[in-house]
């Protein structure tokens, strides 16, 4: 009976949620469930929105269903479904019944795959159906057709891939990417790096305003009236569009509301090696919104799901948990258009054609469905 199985549950279903989720479903004992539960009734890839946000056609390929990836077995996916608050530290409250569920849901473990909170299109706004979201995503690329000037910034990895996306599909469009560092990429990664990504937007027509801190006048990502920036290096440019590519924060409020020790300066979770939460066994928190010291890549998140997966098993049979997570040291894949991009993985710096194959030309999208799949 259904009724019987003990839950791990699981809130947040993107890279990492989905990922940890289907490793549990396969190693747990028949005693247990994985109750995953979704903001959304869809899954979003942000690592294709940039294309998505320019390319007319690309609106419809960074979303997918999930819905049958469980179809036949003992796990749930609750899509559509806010979880409000923790009432302790074996249950939550949701926002929607469903079959078999009060709106009140226990469980034995919890992961929290809540990831962080970006600007539309970098994520996927609460609220909005998936058709909304391609609506969205296409009238987002034809105000970006139409702007004879784009100021992007923030020289962060989407910065640098929307100027990418939009040098790459409008050769002659002024695109300015403004940041703040001296260079592309300078903090804990090899200058080649950053010197590779530099030639590659300049090849591509995108103007670079190093030692920049934009006056943004309060604007938000998207068309505005024609005007100046100042950009607090001495120069000023005139844009009637600007993509605002920083901001990007954990979502911990859930769990801070709840207990927020477990909270550090910065926003993120407090984990264990383990990746357990601190000070409470039974939760674990995975990717972007944890605080383990690495980026916060959809890669990495989906590289830390197996060592979550062992130890609840480990916890499930009365043993202590055994497997530990080491940060990845500095890694990178930043795309430059479809042909182009640089990265760096082991201390490896990879240039454009590796770059290419491995990221730009399809952004992973069959990866990303398959994620998804039963």
């Amino acid at each position: 009976m259904t009724n019987d199985l003990k839950n791990v549950l699981v809130i947040g279903f993107g890279p990492g949620g989905v990922t940890v989720a289907k490793e549990l479903a396969a190693k747990l004992p028949k005693t247990h469930r994985v109750v995953a539960v979704s903001e959304h009734d869809f899954a979003y890839n942000p690592i294709g929105t940039m294309r998505a946000s320019t390319v007319p056609g690309w609106e419809t390929k960074v979303t997918t269903s999930f819905k049958s990836l469980f179809n036949g077995t003992r796990h749930v996916i609750l899509g559509g479904t806010r979880v409000v608050e923790f009432t302790s530290d074996h249950s939550v409250l949701v926002d929607k019944r469903h079959p078999g569920f009060e709106l009140e849901i226990h469980f034995d473990y919890v992961v929290i795959a809540t990831g962080s909170t970006y600007a539309f299109p970098a994520r996927a706004p609460a609220g909005m159906s998936e058709s909304q979201i391609h609506a969205e995503l296409a009238a987002f690329q034809k105000n970006v057709a139409v702007s004879s000037s784009i100021l992007v910034v923030g020289g962060g990895a989407t910065g640098i891939e929307f100027a990418g996306e939009v040098a790459a599909q409008y050769p002659g469009k002024k695109v300015v990417l403004a940041h703040t560092g001296t260079g592309l990429f300078t903090d804990g990664f090899k200058p080649k790096l950053g010197q590779s990504m530099e030639s590659q937007l300049k090849a591509v027509g995108v103007e670079l305003q190093p030692n920049s801190r934009v006056n943004t006048k309060g604007e938000r990502s998207g068309p505005v009236r024609r005007q100046f920036f100042e950009l607090g290096n001495g120069h000023s440019v005139e844009a009637d569009f600007i993509y605002l590519a920083y901001g990007c924060v954990p979502n911990s409020s859930l769990l801070h509301a709840y207990s927020p020790s477990t909270i550090n300066k910065r926003g993120f979770i407090k984990v264990q090696p383990s990746l357990q939460v601190t000070g409470h066994d039974n939760f674990f928190a995975i990717g972007d919104v944890n605080d383990v010291p690495e980026d916060k890549l959809a890669v990495l998140a989906t590289w830390q799901a197996p060592i979550i997966a062992a130890n609840v098993v480990s916890l499930i049979a009365g043993k202590a948990p055994a497997k530990k997570y080491t940060a990845a040291g500095a890694i990178a894949m930043i795309t430059v258009g479809p042909n182009g991009g640089a990265g760096q993985a082991y201390g490896f710096v990879m240039g454009s054609w590796l770059a290419k194959h491995l990221k730009a030309k399809d952004l992973g999208i069959p990866k990303f469905v398959g994620f998804y799949s039963p």
